[in-house]
């Protein structure tokens, strides 16, 4: 798996990192693993609080929200918290409502890194 995301990692180190925000069902923080999986796919991954205020200064080109189970509702709950209208990545439609089985510690992980570099850079690694 690390020959594998060391391939992904180069593959991605071209582009400027794409700022974003990841969070769990319910706003809740991702860890540390995940948001290293994004850095991995090109991306800077954003580490405070949900707050806006702090997460307007963050300004995510990307949110990427992991869930259970896939729900189209989900991406309408996050769009309509307060504030979050002039995030660019509201503002940009690139929201992206995601199973987090794609972002766990199993060997699925690597499908989980090579999709976000799919939607942050275009990369199929």
């Amino acid at each position: 798996m690390r020959a594998e995301l060391s391939k992904l990692h180069d593959a991605c180190a071209r582009f400027h990192a794409t700022r974003v925000y990841c969070e769990r069902s319910g706003g809740l923080r991702v860890p540390t693993y995940v948001r290293e999986i994004i850095a991995i796919a090109g991306g800077d991954a954003y580490s405070g609080s949900a707050d806006i205020e702090p997460l307007a200064a963050f300004d995510p080109q990307m949110i990427i929200a992991l869930v259970a189970c896939e729900d189209e509702r989900y991406a309408e709950i996050v769009m309509s918290r307060h504030g979050w209208s002039a995030l660019k990545a509201i503002k940009t439609e690139r929201l992206f409502v995601i199973q987090n089985a794609l972002f766990r510690p199993t060997p699925r992980l690597i499908d989980g890194a090579r999709l976000a570099a799919k939607l942050l850079h275009g990369v199929s690694a």
